[in-house]
């Protein structure tokens, strides 16, 4: 993340970790961009007014609908495995096609419970989601 100035939690959530990237990038701002309902829930239960350096899309924020703005830096945070293979990829297309030169992109994953050493045990999720064992 060092120099990397402008943050896009692409489906942002609670904004722990928003919280969490200011913390320790002070020169940082992160910009939470999700639905209105998850925005709505961040700012009345994790995220102050003296949190000046995160704010929120102000818009529908639909990442598969709406433009993503611009930023060094696109955060996905235990996200891909809600949506399908082809989901997936037209969000990573999406977001590579805002990447300016230099923009970076991590790709967080919550890997759950191993089955007997030989294959990751997730639940699929009822909007589609699978196991990405690629």
């Amino acid at each position: 993340m060092c120099g990397s100035r402008r943050v896009q939690m692409v489906a942002g959530c609670s904004g722990m970790m928003a919280k969490q990237c200011v913390s320790a990038y002070p020169e940082s701002t992160v910009t939470i961009f999700d639905l209105p309902k998850v925005v709505r829930t961040s700012r009345q239960h994790f995220v102050s007014d003296q949190d000046e350096r995160i704010s929120f899309c102000e818009d529908t924020c639909d990442f598969f609908k709406d433009a993503l703005p611009q930023a060094d830096l696109y955060i996905l945070a235990r996200i891909l495995h809600d949506w399908t293979d082809q989901r997936s990829v037209e969000l990573l297309v999406k977001i590579y096609q805002s990447c300016r030169p230099g923009c970076h992109i991590v790709i967080h994953l919550k890997l759950v419970g191993l089955v007997h050493g030989s294959k990751l045990n997730m639940l699929e999720n009822s909007c589609g989601g699978n196991e990405q064992e690629k």
